[in-house]
């Protein structure tokens, strides 16, 4: 069953490999045991099944066989492998022949697929170069104290002076020069010939053929996406850094707090143990605070009360 199952894998990728000497001579005397054998009935009177006794009978007749009885079956399995390895060398070569086909043409429909990933970028960079270009530069108009590069990127402009940034880091991202018409690009120079009297360049108008205009945190990546990245990476830090300084101020706001209770608790304290040791006091316990209570008894007690060097050192108060 393992030799069938090896030869039927064999033929899905291959031509199926010849016979051997003993396969000719074993389907020759197969239908000469068939012919003899048509009742099924044994020889040596054994019970079995049919196909078994013959192999058995094929199979002891040819270990008797001679060499020269041999021979024609031999060559017969020489003749049939010649032709397998002809057979399976043009095999290879049309399979070779094939693989290189699937995978030129796959790479072709790979560079012709509108969907691919290359295709889509290089489209998206040289769809609407002038809308991203006077995006840019009406956002810079509406707020002049932000760099151009921040803006269009939709960066927290609160947190822009905690760090510096390079300008060289903004030389990547568009640029619209509302004063000098000559640094900016072609078709913005030709619809405003004169500088004078704009102060604001107007939205471009959009074809509608083309997509939409997009958010401005949607906008796409710039050509030199590490420096984008970097902006990215440095408003990341800045919002976080913001958030631990948040975190550290309510900690120490609650530790104050719990200062603050704890001083309230121990002037209590104090409050009750001098009243229990002048109950006759304890009227003035609704008015003010503990501290207040405390210069209350205080002051109306002090004529009362004798001098620290009268008082015996055991009897005074702790």
């Amino acid at each position: 069953m393992e030799k069938q199952k090896s030869d039927k894998a064999r033929t899905k990728t291959g031509p199926k490999r010849p016979m051997s000497a003993y396969n000719f001579f074993f389907k020759e005397e197969k239908t000469k045991w068939l012919n003899e054998n048509k009742k099924g009935v044994m020889d040596d009177g054994q019970s079995g099944s049919r196909f078994k006794a013959m192999t058995n009978a094929v199979s002891s007749k040819w270990k008797t066989l001679s060499e020269e009885e041999k021979a024609p079956f031999v060559k017969m399995a020489e003749e049939a492998m010649k032709e397998y390895r002809k057979i399976k060398s043009a095999f290879s070569e049309k399979t070779l022949e094939d693989a290189k086909l699937l995978q030129s043409t796959r790479k072709r429909k790979a560079e012709a697929q509108p969907g691919s990933l290359d295709t889509e970028i290089q489209q998206s960079q040289n769809a609407q170069p002038q809308q991203r270009s006077t995006f840019s530069a009406s956002q810079h108009a509406t707020s002049p104290s932000l760099p151009l590069g921040i803006s269009s990127l939709g960066l927290n402009p609160g947190l822009l002076p905690q760090i510096e940034r390079p300008e060289s880091a903004l030389q990547f991202l568009p640029f619209f020069s509302t004063t000098n018409p000559q640094q900016s690009d072609l078709f913005s120079r030709l619809r405003f010939s004169n500088p004078q009297s704009v102060a604001m360049p107007p939205f471009l108008p959009v074809p509608s053929n083309h997509q939409p205009s997009v958010a401005p945190t949607m906008l796409q990546v710039p050509a030199n996406s590490s420096q984008a990245a970097l902006l990215l990476q440095l408003n990341a830090l800045e919002q976080q850094t913001y958030r631990r300084q948040l975190v550290d101020n309510m900690q120490l706001l609650q530790n104050r707090q719990e200062l603050e209770l704890a001083n309230r608790l121990r002037e209590s304290n104090m409050l009750r143990q001098l009243l229990a040791n002048r109950p006759a006091d304890a009227e003035l316990l609704p008015s003010g605070s503990a501290v207040s209570v405390l210069e209350e008894i205080l002051r109306n007690n002090a004529t009362n009360l004798p001098n620290n060097s009268d008082i015996p050192r055991n009897s005074r108060q702790p």
